[in-house]
């Protein structure tokens, strides 16, 4: 939140951003390769590929002239866009047009609120945020998660439990999307990339121990 201490991503969002861009940098590279029949050398830092994430903010900077604040979960310029708590947890609202708005005043049976000029989309809203969060989390709190997302879900309103990682393993979802991989007695996550010419791979050989492939290797280049 905007008064606490700074806190760590919860993955190695550099290292994994970084490659990301490493990827894209490569296939452009063979892609230009095709067209100029000419190599290059990519230069793709860690440090410039963060400052490419923070496009938006660094924009709102030179814009404004004031430095970003600290905004927690909450969406900077969407509201509601954030973590709300229910009876149970917290869940996530994402309310992005006036439509989705709407549509959750549905669901809250709280309709009336479209009239009120502190709750008008987008600008009132955002503006009024704290108010809006007491309110429809007073609400909220009168039943639990499931109850709220099953709601929402059925009406067209985006929202998400706040999913642990076991939870996140035992969805329909992720076992339909086959983004769990064995390894021997190993379970990682997969590769998100899908492409029709390829099978996806849902189990793969257990990594050998050190030095055991040695022989195989020494053989295929003939020493």
């Amino acid at each position: 939140s905007k008064n606490q201490k700074a806190t760590r991503a919860g993955c190695c969002l550099g290292d994994l951003n970084a490659s990301i861009y490493c990827y894209a940098s490569i296939l452009t590279a063979l892609y230009s390769l095709t067209k100029t029949e000419e190599g290059c050398h990519i230069d793709t830092s860690m440090l410039d590929c963060m400052v490419s994430v923070l496009s938006e903010p660094v924009a709102e900077y030179f814009a404004t002239g004031e430095d970003p604040q600290k905004q927690g979960n909450d969406n900077p310029s969407l509201t509601p866009f954030s973590s709300f708590s229910t009876l149970d947890k917290e869940i996530v609202i994402c309310i992005g047009s006036e439509k989705l708005w709407l549509l959750l005043l549905k669901v809250i049976n709280k309709e009336e609120w479209q009239n009120r000029s502190e709750f008008k989309f987008p600008q009132a809203l955002n503006k009024n945020k704290e108010l809006l969060r007491y309110e429809l989390e007073e609400i909220l709190k009168q039943h639990n998660a499931k109850y709220w997302t099953n709601k929402m879900q059925k009406t067209g309103v985006p929202c998400s439990n706040i999913n642990t990682i076991a939870d996140m393993t035992k969805m329909e979802q992720i076992k339909h999307r086959k983004m769990l991989i064995k390894s021997g007695n190993s379970v990682f996550a997969g590769n998100p990339i899908r492409l029709s010419s390829y099978p996806i791979i849902e189990e793969r050989a257990e990594a050998p121990s050190l030095g055991a492939n040695n022989k195989q290797i020494l053989r295929e280049f003939d020493i």
